[in-house]
């Protein structure tokens, strides 16, 4: 595994932790649907959260954030519907976008509920 995958997967199980913390269980990581993956899938309750996680150990490709544009947020918003359909879920669904950075050596968490383009 390579650095930058080392450091996705560490966003993502810090992002895992940060939503357990925060009420939400974690019901899927790396959730593979036929419109691609899920980063994770959680379920807080009332809704199924499909959380889109990215992580950068800089700034110099923009605000990891900013790779989450209309066509992924359809690609997500599908996956989340498969997935509902799949398992039964009845719950309301929403895309929701985790920003992960490294900051004085941890990992630093910015996340954004129910974005929608």
């Amino acid at each position: 595994m390579g650095r930058n995958q080392e450091l996705g997967a560490a966003g993502e199980a810090r992002v895992a932790t940060w939503l357990e913390d925060h009420g939400v269980i974690v019901v899927a990581r790396n959730w593979r649907g036929s419109a691609g993956e899920a980063d994770i899938i959680g379920d807080d309750g009332v809704r199924l959260r499909v959380v889109e996680v990215k992580t950068r150990s800089s700034g110099a490709c923009g605000h990891p954030l900013e790779a989450i544009g209309p066509e992924k947020y359809q690609r997500l918003w599908r996956l989340g519907q498969e997935f509902r359909a799949g398992f039964g879920q009845s719950r309301d669904l929403v895309v929701d976008a985790a920003a992960v950075s490294v900051e004085q050596g941890r990992l630093a968490v910015e996340y954004l509920a129910d974005v929608r383009p």
